[in-house]
C-alpha cells in the first residue's frame, strides 16, 4: 500500500497501520519532478522546508527540483532549508518565516535559527527499530519488559543519537528535561 503525505494523510490510521504491519515500512521521498511542480506558483518568495538531509533524501531531491524550477523561471526566489530536523521542528522553522519580509531576511535569519535548534524526543516503544534491524528481537523484548525508554535528540548535522535512557515514561521525561537544560 503506498501512502501520500499530502493534505488527505490521516496520521492516526497510518500509525495503526504501521504498529499492525509485521515489517517496517518503507519510504520514499518526493521526486524532484514533484517539488519542481511546488515551486511553480503565484508566490513571489517560494520557500521548501524539508526533513533532515541526514534522515532522507528529501532536502537533496528539493535543491534538485529548485534547480530545475529555476531553469525555466530564473526571475522567481526560491530557498529550500535543510530543518536537520523533523515534524515539530519542521513546524517551528514554517513558523518563523512567515515573521519575516524580504527574501534574504528570510533566508539569513531561519538558517541561523536551525543552527541554534536542537530535537528532543522519547521513543514510546522500540518496535520499528526491531522491525528495521537496529534492535535485535532479544534486546527489545527486555527493553519492553523493563518499560525502558530511550530518550533521543539530534546532532548538529541532523542525525538521530540517543541522549539517555530511563525506566519508565515520566523517568524519562525527567531525563529528557536535564538533556534540554
Amino acid at each position: 500500500e503506498q501512502i501520500i503525505d499530502d493534505e488527505t494523510f490521516d496520521q492516526a490510521e497510518f500509525i495503526n497501520k504501521v504498529a499492525a504491519c509485521p515489517e517496517c515500512p518503507k519510504s520514499a521521498c518526493p521526486s524532484p519532478e514533484r517539488y519542481m511542480r511546488a515551486y511553480d506558483c503565484e508566490a513571489e518568495h517560494i520557500y521548501a522546508v524539508t526533513l533532515s538531509s541526514e534522515l532522507s533524501g528529501s532536502y537533496n531531491s528539493a535543491i534538485l527540483g529548485k534547480n530545475l524550477f529555476l531553469e525555466e523561471q530564473p526571475e522567481k526566489k526560491v530557498h529550500v532549508f535543510n530543518s536537520k530536523s523533523a515534524s515539530g521542528g519542521q513546524s517551528l522553522i514554517a513558523m518563523k518565516i512567515v515573521e519575516w519580509m524580504s527574501f534574504e531576511e528570510v533566508v539569513s535569519t531561519v538558517e541561523h535559527y536551525i543552527e541554534g535548534q536542537h530535537t528532543f524526543f522519547i521513543l514510546e516503544n522500540l518496535d520499528t527499530l526491531r522491525k528495521n534491524g537496529r534492535l535485535s528481537k532479544v534486546k527489545a523484548l527486555v527493553a519492553s519488559a523493563l518499560k525502558i525508554k530511550p530518550v533521543m535528540g539530534s546532532t548538529d548535522d541532523g542525525n538521530i543519537c540517543q541522549l539517555d535512557q530511563a525506566r519508565g515514561m515520566n523517568k524519562a521525561l525527567v531525563k529528557m528535561a536535564q538533556n534540554i537544560v
